[in-house]
């Protein structure tokens, strides 16, 4: 078994990466701040259940998030759950031991030998409503939107996400087809 492909969006400097991995030996290699060491930090909070940080959110998720709530929220139907999200695709053959992972398989197929694994550290329409509320009324705190944004998201943000982790089933366009909640 090897991972064979990583994607990250929305993780510090990480905003929609992908990176696949040679069969044998695979070397991160960039300037400093390019991020080497935050996809590293991604896979080890998702993995090892590490908590995530305001400083976690890439920078331009974090304006986007603010302009809804000190603006205008989106209706719903245009709100897309959103986050971070980390994809492990996973591939294996006839010779691995698929007793660690029989549970992870989603189809009985001969021909996939691959199995995605996908965390999500998101925030959902109904926290968003919730958090837009709770801004509304912070008190306490003066300054412009933006500085009390940055404070209320800074203190508060952990209670609107929540983790999700499954291995999931997508079609040849990308789109989930099936999933196992882990």
């Amino acid at each position: 078994m090897k991972i064979k492909k990583v994607q990250v969006k929305n993780y510090r400097l990480l905003k929609d990466f992908s990176l696949d991995l040679e069969n044998e030996l695979s070397l991160v290699i960039g300037k400093n701040n390019c991020g080497k060491t935050s996809l590293l930090l991604v896979l080890n909070k998702f993995l090892n259940s590490g908590k995530f940080k305001p400083d976690d959110f890439n920078i331009d998720y974090k304006k986007k998030l603010s302009e809804f709530i000190i603006n205008t929220l989106p209706s719903e139907d245009n709100y897309i759950t959103n986050g971070i999200y980390l994809k492990l695709f996973i591939e294996y053959n006839e010779c691995d031991d698929l007793s660690n992972i029989n549970e992870l398989m989603m189809d009985l197929d001969e021909e996939n030998n691959q199995i995605i694994l996908h965390f999500e550290y998101v925030l959902t329409y109904e926290k968003l409503l919730k958090m837009k509320s709770d801004f509304d009324t912070l008190t306490g705190f003066n300054g412009t939107n933006e500085e009390r944004f940055k404070y209320f998201f800074k203190n508060e943000f952990d209670e609107y996400y929540h983790r999700n982790e499954q291995s999931i089933l997508l079609d040849e366009n990308n789109n989930i087809v099936d999933f196992i909640d882990l």
